[in-house]
């Protein structure tokens, strides 16, 4: 899979292209990491173009989250295709991760500075 980073005002979008897998999702949680040294507080993954996500990435994703999200942090879903979609809706992570229809939602929902 190909992610390609970016950054938008205070959110860092992490551009997915291809098969999702568990090792994948390692290499995300470095990038998020990463980006939470960096001082980012809002993280966007944009799946609109993964054509599969499977469920140790899943797993992967949940827990990167968790940790995310203990030091004052949001991670959110850009986007996510039918079968991603599906993948996630059985897995039900939608319950605490944030899901965006398109980038300028996401965007908008970044934490204010304080």
């Amino acid at each position: 899979m190909h992610i390609q980073t970016r950054r938008q005002e205070s959110t860092i979008i992490l551009d997915c292209e291809g098969t999702f897998e568990c090792s994948v999702g390692l290499r995300i949680q470095e990038v998020i990491e990463t980006q939470i040294s960096a001082g980012y507080e809002h993280l966007v993954l944009n799946l609109e173009h993964v054509d599969f996500l499977d469920s140790m990435a899943i797993g992967r994703l949940v827990l990167t989250d968790r940790n995310f999200q203990g030091v004052r942090h949001k991670v959110g879903l850009l986007q996510p295709q039918c079968l991603t979609r599906q993948a996630l809706g059985r897995c039900n992570p939608l319950e605490f991760m944030r899901l965006y229809g398109t980038e300028a939602e996401a965007l908008a929902d970044a934490p204010v500075a304080a």
